[in-house]
C-alpha cells in the first residue's frame, strides 16, 4: 500500500535539503523587493484614467497611438 507522507513531515525534508545559503538568498530577495515595492503598493490612488484603461483596449487607436 503506497502512503503519502504527512504534510509537516513532507515539508521539514524538502526544507532540510535546501542549502542554507539559498534560503538566505531567497527571503533577502523577496523581503527587499517588498520593500521596494510597498511605496507603490500603499500609496497607488487609482484615478479615472487607471481605472478606465483597465477594460479598455482601444485608447491607442483614439488618440492617434496605433501601436498602444
Amino acid at each position: 500500500e503506497f502512503t503519502l507522507p504527512q504534510a509537516d513531515v513532507l515539508g521539514r525534508a524538502l526544507w532540510g535539503r535546501v542549502p542554507k545559503e539559498t534560503r538566505v538568498t531567497f527571503f533577502s530577495a523577496f523581503v527587499l523587493g517588498l520593500i521596494t515595492h510597498l511605496y507603490m503598493i500603499t500609496n497607488k490612488f487609482p484615478n479615472h484614467d487607471d481605472i478606465n484603461h483597465l477594460f479598455a483596449n482601444n485608447y491607442g487607436t483614439q488618440s492617434g497611438r496605433w501601436v498602444l
